[in-house]
């Protein structure tokens, strides 16, 4: 957990709104209450959170107006959203629309406490660019594969990073992305193996309203967002080999 991480939290049930609030802040976490989205939207045109906790049956504004509208104003923004109990359709959607995750009500306080961890990791590094964000390492190997990461910053090739899991892959990427020309655009990394295979098509390569059922609106996908930058695809291997062929295609 991260004491200083700010959360904006919002749902028309001000009881639970009240009792998940004592939670938060209990956690440690700049906890901000709104029982509106449209309340929340102006927070969100004062203030800058780090994640967004949101219903999505609301009166005014639903959830999912709520999170189109949020990341509008900021794409760095995490969301989670609170579907009912058994609402697999909004729970699919929620992902579709551009949520990190989601959660079912009634839920115990120690699974959304494990939940807002597990996204608050997602949270992107400060922005730097050029030579001034280095990591520091005394291992021969690291420096090895540092310096051909920087080699292969000069190129517009992709790249492929191999390594087990927590060896440093995420960090060799952005040590290449902010050596590269395309430094000062966006780098963005998305683990495949958390997004369902149903939904990677869409999230990768985006989609038109209408495309499949519950479309209901124009998604952005992630080739698209990176442009001019460099997207670092975490866990490709872990990709059915069916989406694999695609995405090589």
């Amino acid at each position: 957990m991260n004491p200083t991480a700010k959360i904006l939290l919002v749902d028309d049930d001000e009881g639970l709104l009240r009792m998940m609030q004592r939670m938060l802040t209990g956690w440690g976490y700049q906890v901000t209450p709104s029982p509106s989205p449209l309340e929340a939207l102006q927070i969100l045109n004062r203030e800058k959170f780090d994640l967004l906790v949101s219903d999505i049956h609301m009166p005014d504004k639903d959830g999912f107006e709520l999170l189109k509208e949020a990341l509008g104003r900021d794409p760095d923004l995490l969301v989670i959203l609170m579907t009912g109990l058994g609402d697999v359709r909004g729970a699919v959607r929620a992902i579709q629309s551009g949520a990190v995750d989601y959660i079912t009500k009634p839920f115990p306080g120690n699974f959304l406490r494990e939940m807002i961890k597990k996204v608050l990791r997602k949270r992107p590094l400060p922005e730097k660019t050029g030579k001034e964000w280095s990591p520091i390492t005394q291992d021969p190997a690291m420096k090895n594969a540092l310096q051909t990461a920087a080699r292969a910053a000069a190129t517009r090739t992709s790249i492929l990073i191999e390594g087990e899991t927590g060896t440093g892959k995420e960090m060799v990427a952005r040590y290449y992305h902010t050596h590269s020309s395309h430094a000062k655009g966006p780098f963005l990394a998305i683990n495949c193996a958390a997004i369902p295979s149903g939904l990677i098509e869409s999230e990768l390569f985006g989609h038109e309203r209408g495309a499949f059922t519950g479309a209901d609106g124009k998604k952005i996908g992630k080739f698209e967002v990176a442009d001019g930058g460099t997207l670092f695809l975490d866990e490709i291997g872990d990709l059915a080999l069916d989406l694999q062929a695609k995405l090589l295609r």
